[in-house]
Order: structure tokens, then sequence, then C-alpha cells
């Protein structure tokens, strides 16, 4: 019994590890308005790293500093917008725009066409399975995805807005 919850144990620690790599998709905080899953859209980071490093002096009185790397999460600096997406029975996709307090914002300035990539798999074993094209529709984007049986997927966007290139990104959809 103890050597099954060991084995079972180290099994969940290696699938939570694994489900972490790759794009992340930046937890909010915020309650769906339209019953949809809310997710930030953050600038793209062109080097792929989420987290920054600096350097941290602290000045004593008797003259010497004492220098401390301190990991920092710019989480917060790179979120541009929050996105609702709301996927229906029938397939057909809503995403919805928002700043970042959750209010609607006019679609003027954003790309006639959002294209998605939709990923399968786990850890490095995840690849491509298919595109979304969403176009402008009132005050959302809207598109169908062709789904298979394997879920669950994840869903990425890349687009520009106004000078920033942004991504967002679903993880684990069903």
């Amino acid at each position: 019994m103890k050597l099954l919850t060991i084995v079972l144990t180290c099994f969940l620690f290696a699938l939570s590890a694994l489900a972490h790599e790759g794009d992340e998709e930046f937890e909010v905080k915020d309650s769906p308005k339209f019953g949809g899953r809310v997710a930030s859209i953050m600038r793209e980071d062109k080097n792929h790293t989420k987290h920054h490093s600096k350097v941290e002096s602290h000045h004593h009185d008797d003259g010497h500093k004492d220098h401390h790397a301190k990991e920092e999460d710019h989480h917060d600096d790179d979120v541009v917008l929050k996105a609702e997406i709301l996927i229906s029975d029938d397939n057909t996709i809503r995403l919805y725009i928002f700043d970042k307090d959750m209010k609607a914002i006019p679609l003027a300035d954003f790309p006639s066409q959002l294209k998605g990539v939709i990923k399968q798999g786990m850890g490095k074993r995840k690849k491509q399975a298919g595109e979304v094209n969403l176009a402008k529709d009132k005050n959302y984007f809207l598109g169908n995805i062709q789904r298979n049986d394997k879920k669950p997927f994840d869903l990425s966007f890349s687009f520009k807005y106004k000078n920033d290139d942004l991504v967002l990104n679903y993880n684990f959809l069903d």
C-alpha cells in the first residue's frame, strides 16, 4: 500500500510538471461576464522569459553593500487587456475583449481577423492540431472551431494591437 501511494504521488508530481510547460495562460481573478473563461492578454515576450532577475543592493551604515538576486514576475506590467472566451456546443467561439478593469472596449484598433492555433498533447509532446479564424462581429470576435475527440486542448492567439505584439493563451479547454 505504501508503494502504491508513493508511485501515485510521484506520478501526480510528474504530470503536474509536464502540464506547465509551453504556452502559459496567466491566471485572472476576474469573474467572466458571459459565463466563459477569462485570461490575460499579454505583451509577447520575444525572449520567452516569464521572470526577470534584478540585483538588489542594500547599503549598510558601515559602508558595505549586500547584493541579492531577486526574481521578479512582471506579470502585471505585461498585461495589456483581458479576454473572455465562450465555446458553445455547436463549436461556435465568441471572444470578448476588455480593458484591465473588465470594461468592454471597441474593436476598431484590432485586426479584422484573429488567427488561433490549437495544440494538443502534454509537455514536449504538445503538437499543433489545427487553426481557428475569428472575425470581428459587433462587440466580439466570432468563429468556429473544428474539434476532434482529443481533449483537453490549448488555444493561442498572437496579434497586433496599436503598437504592441500581443498573445492570448487558453490552456485545457474542452
